[in-house]
C-alpha cells in the first residue's frame, strides 16, 4: 500500500485560490458573452403578429 501524499496548507491554500479563480472568470465570461448575444437574438425573433412561418422569402 502507497503512502499519502500530505499537502503542505500553502498549497492547498493556492489550490483553493486557483480553483475560486477559474470559477469566478467562467462565470463573468458566460454572464458578458450573454450579453453580448441577448440583442443578436432579439433581432432575430419575428415582431408579434408575424406569420407563423420561417421561412424567407426567394
Amino acid at each position: 500500500m502507497s503512502k499519502r501524499l500530505r499537502k503542505s496548507p500553502w498549497a492547498k491554500l493556492v489550490e483553493r485560490s486557483v480553483v475560486a479563480f477559474t470559477r469566478s472568470a467562467v462565470k463573468s465570461g458566460s454572464r458578458s458573452l450573454a450579453k453580448a448575444l441577448k440583442p443578436a437574438v432579439a433581432r432575430r425573433t419575428p415582431p408579434p403578429g408575424a406569420s407563423g412561418s420561417t421561412a424567407r422569402p426567394t
